[in-house]
């Protein structure tokens, strides 16, 4: 994103695409086996397509290590003026896939 922006926010974008699919069936099973336990559970998932937490797991239970494909952050820090540069639906995978880079 710093040295190539365009071609960042290509790839978030092509990314953000693939994994946009619903949650599959097993997660309403792991939901259900969750909110069975007494003291529920925890999820620890290198997974990162939010799947856990659109199938309605709490968000305080569900640790993502890789991140979460659905929450932008500004690569700025504290210094972030609230922009977030080009807006990924400009692109689309096609556009990754004819892109020179």
């Amino acid at each position: 994103f710093h040295t190539n922006p365009e071609l960042g926010w290509r790839f978030w974008a092509a990314m953000h695409t693939r994994y946009s699919a619903p949650p599959h069936s097993i997660y309403g099973l792991l939901l259900r086996l969750f909110n069975s336990k007494k003291h529920g559970g925890f999820v620890c998932t290198s997974n990162f397509d939010g799947h856990f937490l659109k199938a309605g797991f709490p968000e305080d239970t569900v640790l993502e290590l890789q991140g979460n494909i659905n929450v932008v952050q500004c690569a700025k820090g504290s210094a972030c003026d609230g922009t977030l540069g080009t807006p990924f639906s400009m692109f689309t995978t096609q556009d990754l896939e004819s892109c020179k880079y």
